[in-house]
């Protein structure tokens, strides 16, 4: 937005104006207004809503999931991981194996 209305790109558009034509004008308008809509309302009402990602099940196709519902699935995967896979510590404790751990 700052970038179509600043003074420096109204002298780029003026001194344009003699070799564009108004449809060229129009279309980098249309392109403008686009990118705006989609970069500052479409992704931040998407990011607020939806947890989206990818999955390998489903190739490139990507997945929404309503933030409840990704909460609620988070939880329970991370239930099942504590409960049989793995146990949790503490800071000190975690602290203590990575000392005593050397880096070779």
């Amino acid at each position: 937005v700052n970038y179509c209305s600043s003074n420096k790109r109204q002298k780029v558009i003026k001194k344009k104006k003699k070799t564009r034509t108004d449809h060229e004008a129009s279309t980098e308008l249309v392109q403008n207004v686009m990118r705006w809509l989609y970069c500052h309302y479409i992704i931040p009402l998407l990011r607020s809503t939806f947890y989206i990602t990818e999955s390998e099940f489903t190739g490139n196709k990507v997945l929404y999931y309503r933030k409840p519902v990704w909460t609620k699935l988070r939880s329970l995967a991370m239930d099942e991981l504590l409960s049989g896979h793995y146990k949790e510590i503490d800071v000190d404790e975690a602290s203590k194996r990575l000392v005593s751990q050397s880096m070779e």
